[in-house]
């Protein structure tokens, strides 16, 4: 079985990244991950409740830079929609792990795409 990684480009910085958000009022945390999927990647499926591991980054706010541990879930994707919320801003972009990993920046993100194939298999 392949696995691959979907990253995006977000609009402010141009780099790979993975579908990430804040928590929402009502939903679990691997619920909130999915709409982040859908809303970011156009990703729709079945999600893990379990996270596959956790990394921390800085996030960039208007009054400065706080540190945000982000808790990274596994999805086996169903469908790929065409058109998503934001994909007029985003660019999605399928990747083989090993490709995955030395795109992405943050240094604990690249450490959990590294093991995705041992924590996905």
């Amino acid at each position: 079985m392949a696995v691959f990684v979907s990253c995006s480009l977000p609009r402010e910085t141009r780099r790979f990244v993975v579908p990430k958000g804040w928590p929402i009022k009502k939903k679990s945390a691997s619920a909130a991950a999915a709409c982040e999927a859908r809303e970011e990647t156009g990703v729709v499926g079945r999600i893990s409740d379990i996270p596959m591991g956790t990394y921390r980054y800085w996030k960039r706010l208007p009054k400065g830079f706080v540190p945000v541990d982000v808790h990274l879930f596994p999805m086996e994707v169903g469908k790929v929609l065409n058109d998503w919320k934001e994909s007029n801003q985003r660019r999605r972009k399928w990747l083989k792990i090993k490709d995955a990993a030395l795109l992405v920046d943050a240094p604990g993100l690249v450490t959990l795409v590294n093991n995705a194939d041992h924590v996905l298999n």
